[in-house]
């Protein structure tokens, strides 16, 4: 039996795959740009949409300072949720290669290796966000949360959506051990997600059933509700309810990934004798 490799080899993943993602630099500072062009685009469009319809269709309270600070901070926020994602994208690829046997045999738990290594590369997205507050500040005036106590939970809520982003990545990408290729299959959740995750357009625009079939979806809970305790949308109860919907589907996401992987590995050792 071997010996499982103790804390020390999960922090070295997370420290490689730091490093690994500050060796693109070009990369960064072509994503920055993009943010910033990205984001006066909205700008000029929500302002355009305000100015010919005013605010009576959006919902009460969302002014146009708000609005644009949802986008923003929406932008801002991508650059984690994506950097994280991107740990359990290499998944499929191994699978497909074969390079997935070789995992196996090391002394450490392949799917845990993966949340390390996402939490190296959103530390490197976090970074990424100071000087793309540099860029942004001179186009746009960011609201600040209306309380300490909305910041924190937003910090929290956050780090709850970027952990249901990964699961639900995780999860299209362990598919592969029965399917292969899920090109196709990641690139309509992708879509289906930024439709209805709030990403974009918040999920409290969406009429009345459209929102409601958006608030029972996994979705909501990477980008809308984080976005919503940030301007205020959710506050009190309302948002200790809906960060107890985001650990309630991180807990979901992972006990369907423990499973697809128990299920797949031995699909290997099968396929492999």
């Amino acid at each position: 039996m071997r010996e499982r490799a103790g804390i020390d080899a999960y922090l070295a993943f997370t420290r490689l795959a730091f490093k690994r993602e500050t060796t693109y630099r070009v990369d960064v500072l072509t994503s920055l740009f993009g943010v910033g062009a990205r984001l006066y685009l909205l700008y000029a469009l929500w302002t355009a949409l305000y100015q010919s319809r005013g605010s009576e269709a959006a919902p009460e309270g969302f002014t146009l300072p708000l609005i644009v600070t949802y986008s923003a901070v929406s932008l801002l926020y991508g650059l984690v949720v994506n950097a994280a994602a991107e740990s359990a994208d290499q998944v499929e690829d191994k699978i497909r290669d074969g390079d997935i046997a070789t995992d196996l045999f090391r002394p450490v738990r392949y799917p845990l290796t993966l949340v390390a290594d996402g939490a190296g590369a959103m530390g490197f997205g976090l970074l990424q966000v100071i000087p793309a507050l540099v860029v942004l500040t001179p186009l746009i005036h960011l609201v600040a949360p209306p309380t300490p106590m909305a910041s924190g939970l937003f910090v929290l809520s956050a780090l709850l959506g970027v952990a249901v982003n990964f699961g639900m990545t995780l999860m299209l990408n362990l598919t592969a051990f029965w399917i292969i290729e899920t090109f196709g299959i990641q690139m309509i959740l992708r879509w289906v997600s930024m439709a209805l995750s709030g990403a974009v357009v918040p999920v409290w625009f969406f009429p009345g059933s459209f929102q409601s079939l958006a608030l029972a979806l996994p979705f909501q809970a990477i980008y809308s509700t984080p976005l919503s305790i940030y301007v205020g949308k959710l506050q009190g109860t309302a948002a200790l309810a809906f960060l107890g919907i985001q650990a309630l589907w991180v807990l979901a996401l992972g006990g369907i990934c423990a499973v697809m992987w128990m299920r797949g590995v031995r699909k290997v050792v099968v396929q492999g004798g």
